[in-house]
Protein backbone atom coordinates (compact mmCIF):
# COMPACT_ATOMS: atom_id res chain seq x y z
CA UNK A 1 0.00 0.00 0.00
CA UNK A 2 3.42 1.95 -0.69
CA UNK A 3 2.81 2.74 -4.32
CA UNK A 4 -0.19 3.84 -6.72
CA UNK A 5 -0.71 2.09 -9.40
CA UNK A 6 -3.21 4.47 -10.90
CA UNK A 7 -5.02 7.19 -10.32
CA UNK A 8 -7.92 6.15 -12.67
CA UNK A 9 -8.04 2.31 -12.78
CA UNK A 10 -10.18 0.64 -15.62
CA UNK A 11 -12.83 -0.03 -13.38
CA UNK A 12 -13.48 3.51 -12.72
CA UNK A 13 -13.34 4.47 -16.56
CA UNK A 14 -15.33 1.59 -17.17
CA UNK A 15 -17.81 2.93 -14.82
CA UNK A 16 -17.87 6.40 -16.69
CA UNK A 17 -19.14 5.03 -19.42
CA UNK A 18 -21.80 3.00 -18.55
CA UNK A 19 -23.45 5.54 -16.69
CA UNK A 20 -22.86 8.01 -19.55
CA UNK A 21 -24.73 5.79 -21.81
CA UNK A 22 -27.15 5.51 -19.24
CA UNK A 23 -28.10 9.38 -18.96
CA UNK A 24 -27.83 9.95 -23.21
CA UNK A 25 -30.93 7.05 -23.03
CA UNK A 26 -34.07 9.01 -24.36
CA UNK A 27 -35.83 6.78 -21.73
CA UNK A 28 -33.99 8.49 -19.22
CA UNK A 29 -35.96 7.88 -15.44
CA UNK A 30 -35.14 11.42 -14.49
CA UNK A 31 -32.77 10.35 -11.51
CA UNK A 32 -31.40 13.38 -9.66
CA UNK A 33 -27.70 13.58 -8.04
CA UNK A 34 -26.74 15.16 -4.51
CA UNK A 35 -23.18 16.17 -3.50
CA UNK A 36 -24.36 17.27 0.31
CA UNK A 37 -26.59 16.12 2.82
CA UNK A 38 -28.69 19.27 3.05
CA UNK A 39 -30.17 19.70 -0.41
CA UNK A 40 -30.68 15.73 -0.66
CA UNK A 41 -32.38 16.23 3.02
CA UNK A 42 -34.44 19.06 1.65
CA UNK A 43 -35.92 16.93 -1.50
CA UNK A 44 -36.47 13.72 0.38
CA UNK A 45 -37.85 12.21 3.54
CA UNK A 46 -35.04 9.83 3.56
CA UNK A 47 -34.45 8.17 7.40
CA UNK A 48 -31.11 7.13 8.58
CA UNK A 49 -31.18 3.55 7.99
CA UNK A 50 -27.85 2.33 8.35
CA UNK A 51 -24.57 2.42 10.35
CA UNK A 52 -21.86 0.52 11.15
CA UNK A 53 -21.68 1.16 15.01
CA UNK A 54 -21.28 -2.27 17.07
CA UNK A 55 -19.04 -3.93 14.47
CA UNK A 56 -15.97 -5.18 15.27
CA UNK A 57 -13.07 -3.38 13.38
CA UNK A 58 -11.25 -5.91 10.27
CA UNK A 59 -12.84 -7.90 7.76
CA UNK A 60 -16.52 -8.64 7.71
CA UNK A 61 -18.38 -11.67 5.71
CA UNK A 62 -19.81 -10.53 2.25
CA UNK A 63 -22.81 -10.26 1.57
CA UNK A 64 -23.20 -8.00 5.26
CA UNK A 65 -27.13 -7.55 5.23
CA UNK A 66 -28.13 -4.62 7.83
CA UNK A 67 -31.47 -3.11 8.14
CA UNK A 68 -33.16 -4.20 4.45
CA UNK A 69 -30.05 -3.35 2.43
CA UNK A 70 -27.36 -5.67 1.32
CA UNK A 71 -23.99 -4.85 0.80
CA UNK A 72 -21.42 -6.98 -1.10
CA UNK A 73 -18.05 -7.10 -2.50
CA UNK A 74 -14.83 -8.68 -2.57
CA UNK A 75 -13.99 -8.69 0.28
CA UNK A 76 -16.03 -6.04 3.31
CA UNK A 77 -14.04 -4.96 6.21
CA UNK A 78 -15.28 -2.67 8.70
CA UNK A 79 -13.18 0.55 9.78
CA UNK A 80 -13.12 2.22 12.71
CA UNK A 81 -11.92 5.74 14.75
CA UNK A 82 -8.15 5.28 15.43
CA UNK A 83 -6.98 3.34 12.67
CA UNK A 84 -3.81 5.17 11.16
CA UNK A 85 -4.02 6.67 7.83
CA UNK A 86 -0.23 5.80 6.91
CA UNK A 87 -0.98 2.33 6.95
CA UNK A 88 -3.92 3.16 3.93
CA UNK A 89 -6.65 3.18 6.02
CA UNK A 90 -9.17 6.39 5.68
CA UNK A 91 -8.06 9.80 5.60
CA UNK A 92 -9.51 11.65 7.43
CA UNK A 93 -9.72 9.46 9.75
CA UNK A 94 -12.64 8.38 10.83
CA UNK A 95 -15.43 9.82 13.76
CA UNK A 96 -17.19 6.75 13.59
CA UNK A 97 -16.99 3.22 11.62
CA UNK A 98 -17.57 3.23 8.72
CA UNK A 99 -17.56 0.27 5.39
CA UNK A 100 -14.93 -0.07 3.52
CA UNK A 101 -13.07 -2.92 1.08
CA UNK A 102 -9.49 -5.14 1.77
CA UNK A 103 -8.06 -4.13 -1.29
CA UNK A 104 -11.03 -2.22 -3.81
CA UNK A 105 -13.90 -0.61 -1.96
CA UNK A 106 -16.34 -0.98 -4.69
CA UNK A 107 -19.44 -2.24 -3.44
CA UNK A 108 -22.82 -3.15 -4.76
CA UNK A 109 -26.30 -1.95 -2.75
CA UNK A 110 -29.53 -4.34 -3.11
CA UNK A 111 -32.61 -3.97 -0.93
CA UNK A 112 -34.72 -6.39 0.34
CA UNK A 113 -37.79 -4.53 1.39
CA UNK A 114 -40.43 -6.33 1.76
CA UNK A 115 -42.34 -4.23 -1.41
CA UNK A 116 -43.31 -5.28 -4.84
CA UNK A 117 -41.03 -4.79 -6.20
CA UNK A 118 -38.17 -4.35 -4.05
CA UNK A 119 -35.88 -0.88 -3.89
CA UNK A 120 -36.03 2.41 -3.01
CA UNK A 121 -36.47 5.80 -4.12
CA UNK A 122 -33.84 7.67 -2.58
CA UNK A 123 -30.71 6.37 -1.01
CA UNK A 124 -27.63 8.64 0.31
CA UNK A 125 -24.68 8.16 2.44
CA UNK A 126 -21.54 9.77 3.96
CA UNK A 127 -18.13 9.16 2.84
CA UNK A 128 -13.86 9.49 3.41
CA UNK A 129 -12.30 10.31 0.24
CA UNK A 130 -8.57 9.62 -0.02
CA UNK A 131 -6.66 11.82 -2.55
CA UNK A 132 -8.30 10.63 -5.59
CA UNK A 133 -10.76 13.30 -7.10
CA UNK A 134 -13.38 11.74 -8.71
CA UNK A 135 -15.63 8.36 -7.48
CA UNK A 136 -18.64 6.80 -9.73
CA UNK A 137 -22.29 5.99 -8.61
CA UNK A 138 -24.41 4.14 -10.74
CA UNK A 139 -28.02 3.48 -10.26
CA UNK A 140 -29.94 0.86 -11.44
CA UNK A 141 -33.87 0.02 -11.65
CA UNK A 142 -35.38 -2.88 -9.92
CA UNK A 143 -35.40 -4.94 -13.63
CA UNK A 144 -31.44 -4.36 -13.75
CA UNK A 145 -31.62 -1.45 -16.13
CA UNK A 146 -29.11 0.84 -15.97
CA UNK A 147 -31.17 4.49 -15.05
CA UNK A 148 -28.36 6.78 -14.04
CA UNK A 149 -24.81 7.36 -13.14
CA UNK A 150 -22.91 10.02 -11.06
CA UNK A 151 -19.35 11.18 -10.80
CA UNK A 152 -18.33 12.63 -7.49
CA UNK A 153 -15.87 15.10 -7.29
CA UNK A 154 -14.52 15.38 -4.15
CA UNK A 155 -11.71 17.58 -2.46
CA UNK A 156 -9.09 15.24 -1.28
CA UNK A 157 -8.89 13.94 2.01
CA UNK A 158 -12.05 15.93 2.81
CA UNK A 159 -15.47 14.27 4.20
CA UNK A 160 -18.06 13.74 1.21
CA UNK A 161 -21.90 12.95 0.47
CA UNK A 162 -23.25 11.37 -2.54
CA UNK A 163 -27.44 10.96 -2.95
CA UNK A 164 -30.14 10.32 -5.08
CA UNK A 165 -33.75 10.26 -5.74
CA UNK A 166 -35.64 8.50 -8.68
CA UNK A 167 -39.05 8.68 -9.67
CA UNK A 168 -39.23 4.37 -9.95
CA UNK A 169 -38.24 1.95 -7.61
CA UNK A 170 -34.32 1.16 -7.33
CA UNK A 171 -32.92 -2.06 -7.07
CA UNK A 172 -29.58 -1.94 -7.21
CA UNK A 173 -26.97 0.91 -6.64
CA UNK A 174 -22.86 0.44 -7.49
CA UNK A 175 -20.30 2.46 -5.70
CA UNK A 176 -16.83 2.35 -7.54
CA UNK A 177 -14.77 4.75 -5.42
CA UNK A 178 -11.00 5.45 -7.03
CA UNK A 179 -8.01 4.19 -5.13
CA UNK A 180 -9.40 2.12 -2.16
CA UNK A 181 -6.74 -0.61 -3.17
CA UNK A 182 -3.98 1.98 -1.37
CA UNK A 183 -6.16 3.81 0.84
CA UNK A 184 -9.50 3.19 1.70
CA UNK A 185 -12.57 5.05 1.07
CA UNK A 186 -15.14 4.40 3.57
CA UNK A 187 -18.91 5.08 3.29
CA UNK A 188 -21.32 5.72 6.84
CA UNK A 189 -24.77 6.66 7.68
CA UNK A 190 -26.74 5.08 4.89
CA UNK A 191 -30.16 6.96 4.27
CA UNK A 192 -32.96 5.68 2.49
CA UNK A 193 -36.92 6.45 1.34
CA UNK A 194 -38.84 3.82 1.07
CA UNK A 195 -41.70 5.94 -0.75
CA UNK A 196 -41.41 8.25 -4.14
CA UNK A 197 -40.62 12.08 -3.13
CA UNK A 198 -43.50 14.37 -5.24
CA UNK A 199 -42.14 16.12 -7.74
CA UNK A 200 -42.38 19.95 -7.25
CA UNK A 201 -44.56 21.90 -9.49
CA UNK A 202 -41.31 23.07 -11.49
CA UNK A 203 -40.25 19.37 -11.90
CA UNK A 204 -43.84 18.59 -13.53
CA UNK A 205 -43.19 20.25 -16.95
CA UNK A 206 -39.82 18.34 -17.33
CA UNK A 207 -41.43 15.05 -16.49
CA UNK A 208 -44.21 15.66 -18.91
CA UNK A 209 -42.20 16.46 -21.93
CA UNK A 210 -40.61 12.68 -21.54
CA UNK A 211 -43.92 11.13 -23.22
CA UNK A 212 -44.77 13.79 -25.85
Amino acid sequence: MTTRLSRRPLAVLIALALWTIAAARPASAGVQFYDNLADFQAATSTILEVTFEGLPSGPIASPLQLGHIVFTGAALRIDTPGLDPALGFPDPPLLSNGLAGVGTDEMWLTFNTGRNPNGVYALGFDFTNNDNFEHVIEVYAYDGSPIGGHGIQQIPHTRGFVGFRSPIPVGWVHWVPTGGEVQDVAIDNVRTDALPTPAKASTWGAVRALYH
